[in-house]
């Protein structure tokens, strides 16, 4: 007999211990507390199948975040925002009890199990993972995912230049430490982000708290933050911020950002055409006379970045995927209406 229920407070270590067998890596007990218990959440879950002695066969988890305001108040796009967004995540089963077994393949019921939770604790809400592609094809096919859309990391960008040269123009970009960046975002997030129409569409609501949970407390990795400034008259203004992440390999990866007036994505593309120098003195000279050898800002090649697939990019490899589940948002009524969810990398960036 199979029992599917929340974990305690004192069956975390065993969620730790499958998170390695499954991974093949730890799960450190301040990374797990900080990805789950963090102050930019508003709500978290660990679910878990376990058998008649208690033991943990298999974990899902979900991380509950607060959306943008726009999308709560509804917008020509869609008539009203969901609830929560909720992150689904560290979806993993016991590799002795992964398939067909006796009692029926366990994934499919830890994760019909988890979905009725979901819609017991968080009705009218919109919930989501990035998958591979192999693990999304399984889901699909069990009628639980649905794809908001494919990404692929890429080390270069190759958008058309027209679009992005005019909004470049007259943005600069410097890196700042993280409480600079978190007062200038504190300043005008509130009244300035929710204005342009890439907002209209569900998403986390990226405040202050929010970026400062998710990037500067981070327990593993080192983000540095970055604001983009306009000139306005006589005086330089603080407009948009972006945030990355040093690599072991190749160039940083640009994570997150937003630009007044533009949106996240628009001002990840942006920065393909500005020559943005490391925080480090001689490095920087070195990052920007390096810059100034690429014949166009877009061939630069200076950046890593998630992007969403636009077409012989090569392999996918990642899914933005919708999780269905009883009770959840219906504000989708076409193909064309949820592809305008458009997810940030610092969504896909690996935990």
């Amino acid at each position: 007999m199979i029992d599917f229920r929340a974990l305690t407070v004192c069956e975390a270590e065993a969620a730790r211990t499958l998170f390695f067998q499954v991974f093949g890596h730890e799960a450190e007990p301040a990374w797990w507390v900080w990805k789950y218990q963090g102050s930019g959440l508003e709500d978290a879950l660990h679910w878990g199948a376990f058998d008649e002695q208690g033991a943990l066969l298999a974990h899902v988890g979900a991380l509950v975040y607060r959306p943008s305001p726009l999308s709560m108040r509804g917008s020509g796009v869609f008539e009203r925002g969901p609830r929560y967004l909720i992150q689904v995540c560290d979806v993993m089963v016991a590799a002795q009890h992964r398939g067909w077994q006796a009692e029926g393949l366990l994934y499919r019921k830890l994760m019909a199990s988890f979905a009725k939770a979901l819609s017991s604790r968080w009705p009218d809400s919109l919930a989501f993972g990035f998958p591979g592609p192999r693990p999304h094809r399984l889901g699909e096919r069990l009628g639980l995912y649905r794809a908001f859309g494919h990404y692929r990391q890429l080390d270069s960008f190759s958008f058309g230049q027209g679009n992005l040269a005019k909004l470049s123009q007259g943005l600069s970009l410097r890196a700042c430490a993280w409480d600079e960046a978190l007062a200038s975002v504190a300043h005008f997030a509130e009244n300035k982000a929710a204005q342009s129409s890439e907002w209209a569409a569900p998403m986390i609501w990226r405040d202050a708290t929010y970026l400062a949970w998710r990037y500067r407390d981070h327990p593993r990795h080192r983000y540095q933050a970055w604001l983009v400034t306009a000139k306005r008259w006589f005086r330089t203004q603080v407009v948009g911020w972006l945030v990355s992440r040093a690599l072991a390999q190749g160039p940083p990866l640009l994570v997150d950002g937003y630009v007044t007036g533009y949106g996240l994505l628009t001002a990840l593309l942006a920065l393909g055409q500005h020559h943005a120098p490391s925080p480090d003195g001689m490095q920087a000279k070195a990052f920007a006379d390096e810059a100034q050898k690429r014949s166009t800002p877009l061939d630069q090649g200076l950046w890593q970045a998630w992007m969403p697939d636009l077409g012989e990019l090569g392999d996918v490899q990642m899914v933005a995927t919708q999780f269905l589940y009883p009770c959840q948002w219906q504000g989708f009524t076409s193909d064309q209406e949820r592809a305008k969810v458009i997810f940030t990398p610092g969504d896909t960036d690996v935990w």
